[in-house]
């Protein structure tokens, strides 16, 4: 009996913590988009009440006169370029680990997935020197290149392990058949791996899009500035109202809350599968 109480007594402390995290996360969210409405006045009298009324005018004046606009697409630009890059090479250089044989393929798999754990405050000074002299600074090249060089590992690294999931029988009936490798990828494996690719995608889009170090050394342009970057200069711009930068600390939010609320089934199934394979 002291058993089935004790059992209870963890779940009721497990779902405690889980309830009071969700409570923080949308009381976060209720902050931003709250004070994101309010005017300067209301805001200093209190930041916690809601807007006495649905004004957008802090939205419109980052957007139209903060260059958020500007930085958006800088930041789609480079997020959406990363997550293609990163799928092609990712996909190729996962299914060769995980369903080809050749020489030094291990210790090539252990040297590749090693580089997951160098920090990038660690390459950043050689790289910044580097491209500066070959002129890759300042550059949507440059930018997408140290990216996706940051976020290649990991992509390998999840979709080897889930591609050694799928029963080879599928892939050896395939060959009996006389699919390519080519086919076998494209109608058998990137099928079944949807929800990892999925989820893989989100990871990256998310990392590229919330960047702060890499927008701030190799994009110093600004005109090339991510959204990040351009929320960290408003002081320097004359937005220094809290206001504005709740509004656009808001538009910076939507794109990754609409996308994940789109692949949330897919992002949670391809993790859950992920891990367990």
């Amino acid at each position: 009996m002291s058993g089935r109480v004790k059992s209870i007594l963890i779940k009721i402390f497990v779902q405690i913590i889980f309830i009071s995290f969700s409570i923080t996360v949308l009381f976060s969210f209720y902050y931003l988009i709250a004070n994101s409405l309010k005017t300067e006045r209301e805001f200093s009298q209190n930041q916690f009440t809601l807007p006495s009324s649905f004004n957008l005018s802090n939205i419109i004046k980052v957007w139209t006169k903060g260059d958020i606009d500007i930085a958006f697409k800088n930041s789609l630009i480079l997020g959406i370029s990363t997550v293609i890059i990163t799928l092609i090479v990712g996909i190729l250089a996962a299914y060769a680990f995980a369903n080809l044989k050749f020489r030094a393929k291990r210790g090539l798999y252990v040297t590749l997935i090693s580089t997951m754990y160098f920090s990038p405050m660690i390459l950043v000074l050689p790289l910044f020197i580097q491209f500066i002299k070959i002129g890759m600074n300042n550059t949507y090249i440059g930018a997408i290149t140290i990216h996706t060089g940051l976020r290649l590992a990991f992509a390998i690294f999840l979709l080897t392990t889930y591609f050694r999931g799928i029963p080879i029988e599928l892939i050896e009936a395939a060959i009996v058949d006389g699919a390519s490798r080519l086919r076998i990828l494209k109608s058998i494996i990137i099928p079944l791996s949807t929800p990892s690719i999925l989820s893989l995608s989100l990871l990256n889009f998310y990392g590229v899009w919330n960047d702060l170090l890499i927008g701030v050394l190799f994009l110093q342009k600004p005109e090339l500035h991510p959204i990040m970057v351009a929320i960290s200069q408003f002081r320097s711009k004359s937005f220094s109202s809290a206001t504005s930068i709740f509004a656009a600390s808001l538009i910076a939010t939507i794109p990754i809350m609409i996308i994940y609320g789109i692949t949330q089934k897919f992002f949670v199934k391809g993790m859950t599968l992920g891990s367990i394979k």
